[in-house]
């Protein structure tokens, strides 16, 4: 963890971590789709769509971040 004074004095302001993979799943066509769509169907796409990538995440130790909109943040790779 850093300091105020740290990141004052223009060192650095995270750590690094190699190992550490970001992904960022996003729908392609998602906005396209979704606006010719009743709001159910796109809540049951996105709710089927989630409960796959949570499934596999659980079993791989990979840490969900969040999901916004249509976009599925998660990370591995961290202590």
């Amino acid at each position: 963890e850093l300091s105020g004074e740290e990141t004052r004095a223009g060192g650095p302001i995270a750590d690094l971590f190699p190992d550490c993979t970001v992904m960022f799943a996003d729908v392609e066509g998602f906005t396209a789709w979704s606006s010719v769509r009743e709001p159910s169907q796109v809540f049951t796409l996105l709710e089927s769509i989630y409960a796959a990538f949570d499934k596999v995440a659980a079993r791989r130790g990979v840490f969900k971040v969040e999901t916004v909109g249509d976009c599925y943040v998660a990370v591995s790779g961290l202590p």
